[in-house]
């Protein structure tokens, strides 16, 4: 998602929304943070994928020079094989994770592209639908305590009242 693109969007979105500027770029910034958010989760489950299986991989070779290099194979099966077992299993875990959390950045970027279709082809009226909806779903806008969770919820409301 380019920020730069993003913000000239909001800007042309908003030439159309007078009297609701305010409560609409705050859906849109709010929609586009959410996006933002989930790609963020979606890149560290990624990042930890890849590093438990860097591990166990890296544990395996040390394992492997172990064996090798001694007679005594016990450290083999009490150090190195849990440990490669363990660190496999969470890469696979997080690999499952990583591939939730890409659904679910695919789900909130289409949301944010159906919300900015909504908005650039909407009405007067239809945007004041849209604000007053929002400002309904979430009446305090300057509350710090408006959840991820909250803004997706929010934007489905709209779509499913608005998207035809």
């Amino acid at each position: 998602m380019n920020i730069d693109r993003e913000i000239l969007n909001i800007q042309d979105i908003l030439q159309r929304a007078d009297k609701d500027s305010e409560d609409i770029k705050s859906l849109l910034f709010a929609s586009m943070a959410l996006v933002k958010l989930k790609q963020k989760t979606a890149k560290r489950a990624h990042i930890a994928s890849f590093a438990s299986h860097g591990v166990a991989i890296l544990n395996g070779v040390f394992g492997i020079n172990y064996t090798f290099r001694n007679e005594n194979k016990i450290l083999l099966f009490l150090w190195y094989l849990p440990v490669i077992l363990y660190f496999a299993k969470h890469g696979f875990d997080m690999d499952k994770t990583k591939n939730i959390l890409q659904s679910e950045l695919n789900d909130v970027s289409q949301q944010h592209n159906a919300l900015k279709n909504i908005l650039r082809s909407a009405t007067p009226a239809l945007t004041h639908g849209i604000a007053k909806t929002y400002r309904d779903e979430i009446p305090d806008i300057t509350d710090d305590t408006i959840t991820p969770e909250q803004i997706n919820q929010t934007i489905h409301h709209i779509l499913m009242k608005y998207e035809r």
